[in-house]
């Protein structure tokens, strides 16, 4: 009985596997897209890559032009493969600037985006969390009478970011406290991005909670809310940027 018994667990072990194979689940795995992150003097340029690739291709000579609603209008150079500058537009508030990009094999893509105006910190502070750490954040004043969104983020602590509007605090102070704690006599610099509608929408379709804009680049298996043309990939956005350094003490 024990010499059958041992037989058929043997069996039964070859058989489980020689049953095992590697499950690869197809994670849009999609043709190459445009993937665009541009802004009113800079645009990077590349393509969308499937889950598994790690390799990202970059877009090279593609023409680039940025441009105004106030006659502005520059085409980018190429400084460094898929990458491409401008010195001349300059930021204004209230302006609309266009983007237009026309790659080698001919393919057209557009979008536009508003300045929106600054909007100043007010404060950092800080507040005891544990011994020798404390939490921080920051306030600020909404404007009124008008929809506002934001971008609030943090140095040395890029992930530690925060994609909000103002449906719920129109014209009222905002206070933002961000997840990590800093150590004692540390520095933090925390920035404010003031957006547009399109921008907001962008960045809080992000995989990861709004964190991180590179990581549709392995095209993930649902690709956020792009504000570009013609089925491209990406955000152009023109947006106002305050900041405050602060030490804990």
């Amino acid at each position: 009985m024990k010499s059958t018994y041992k037989e058929m667990l043997l069996i039964s072990l070859i058989v489980l596997c020689s049953c095992e194979k590697i499950v690869h689940i197809d994670l849009n795995t999609t043709n190459p897209k445009l993937v665009v992150d541009a802004s009113y003097n800079f645009a990077s340029l590349s393509r969308s890559v499937n889950y598994y690739e790690n390799k990202q291709i970059n877009e090279t000579g593609a023409m680039v032009i940025i441009s105004d609603n106030m006659g502005q209008i520059d085409t980018l150079r190429e400084f460094s493969n898929g990458y491409y500058s401008t010195v001349t537009i300059k930021k204004i508030v209230d302006r609309t600037y266009f983007l237009n990009i026309i790659t080698k094999d001919g393919s057209r893509y557009s979008s536009f985006s508003t300045l929106p105006v600054t909007v100043p910190i007010d404060t950092i502070f800080f507040q005891y969390d544990k011994p020798n750490y404390y939490k921080y954040g920051c306030k600020f004043k909404d404007p009124p009478n008008k929809a506002n969104y934001y971008i609030v983020e943090t140095f040395p602590h890029y992930k530690d970011r925060y994609v909000l509007d103002d449906k719920l605090t129109d014209g009222k102070e905002i206070s933002i406290t961000f997840k990590k704690s800093l150590f004692y006599n540390s520095m933090v610099t925390v920035y404010l991005r003031s957006i547009d509608k399109a921008t907001y929408n962008f960045y809080k379709s992000l995989p990861v909670n709004g964190e991180d804009f590179d990581q549709f680049l392995s095209a993930p298996p649902a690709n956020p809310v792009s504000n570009i043309s013609n089925g491209a990939l990406g955000c152009f956005s023109v947006n106002s940027q305050t900041s405050r350094t602060g030490i804990v003490k």
